[in-house]
């Protein structure tokens, strides 16, 4: 599913008449209205609020001219009209046909994206969204068009539960799930295309509050909170728990690609774990024995 804005351009409504003024003195704004918002939406951001509107980035080009860069609204007003303050959003006044498209989000904790030649460039967290609006002509000051702005989900979205299979007593501390990955690229604007930078790679990593006295009980554990990543590629993901780490060996028997806009679910079961810690010389971590074994199961959830 996907998130989906309408913008209509409207110029009776706010007072001002159409003739005799040339068209090059009438501004037009372009009104953007949510529409159908799905609150099944496959990733973290299942609706536009004022909480988050802000970070919506506007890309409109008109005669192979840019003429709106990361333009966002500030915020949802009563009739539901995404409002824009400075600058405003209107066509130009040259008369020109505008083509807009939309992306999300503008920004990486404090760290902004940047847009060169139409494409979008990002650093990933593993916390945000990556959506992207393809674009769409939305008409001109004398003739605006009614559009639908289609927001749709670019990256994979991985969510986990935790099983202790084992009677081992576990290590002291909270556990947390991390895997090593590209973490940059570029959206292209103009088809949503999304590249993956190979070389810049990073441990994202999801803290839980989880610890041994939590899975005694044996039973499945949810965790809150989950992994956004790039699409298509080759994961493998560990277990830590305090500061010992644990290979998760995945059954990749029947498991899903990992796709766009699809939510996977990651079961990790402990069945072994030897917790003498096993210093290696290079960079004096604690890794699990080689006899220790966690398993990973993935399905597909959404």
């Amino acid at each position: 599913m996907a998130l989906i804005f309408i913008l209509t351009g409207c110029s009776n409504e706010i007072g001002i008449e159409e003739e005799p003024h040339p068209i090059n003195e009438v501004p037009v704004p372009i009104l953007i209205m949510p529409k159908g918002i799905d609150a099944t939406t496959k990733a973290l951001v299942d609706v536009f609020t004022n909480d988050n509107i802000n970070e919506i980035g506007i890309y409109g080009t008109s005669s192979t001219k840019v003429i709106y860069n990361g333009i966002s609204p500030s915020q949802i007003g009563s009739n539901q009209e995404l409002i824009f303050t400075n600058p405003s959003l209107v066509y130009p006044t040259d008369g020109n046909s505008i083509t807009l498209a939309g992306y999300y989000p503008r920004q990486s904790k404090g760290t902004a994206y940047t847009i060169n030649n139409n494409s979008l460039e990002f650093t990933l967290t593993g916390e945000e969204d990556l959506m992207h609006a393809a674009p769409i002509n939305a008409g001109n000051q004398k003739t605006p068009e009614a559009v639908n702005l289609n927001f749709t989900h670019k990256l994979t979205n991985v969510k986990f539960n935790l099983v202790n299979g084992t009677e081992n007593i576990l290590p002291d501390g909270n556990i947390s799930i991390t895997t090593d990955a590209p973490n940059s690229g570029s959206l292209d604007l103009s088809n949503g295309i999304v590249t993956i930078d190979q070389t810049s790679t990073t441990t994202f990593t999801l803290s839980t509050d989880i610890n041994a006295n939590t899975m005694a009980s044996k039973e499945t554990i949810s965790v809150n909170g989950n992994l956004l990543l790039f699409p298509e590629l080759a994961y493998t993901f560990k277990l830590k728990i305090g500061d010992q780490s644990y290979n998760i060996q995945i059954d990749t028997t029947n498991s899903p690609a990992w796709e766009e806009g699809i939510s996977y679910l990651l079961t990790i079961t402990i069945k072994k774990l030897n917790t003498l810690k096993s210093f290696t010389k290079s960079d004096n971590k604690a890794e699990s024995s080689s006899d220790s074994f966690v398993q990973g199961n993935i399905i597909q959830i959404k």
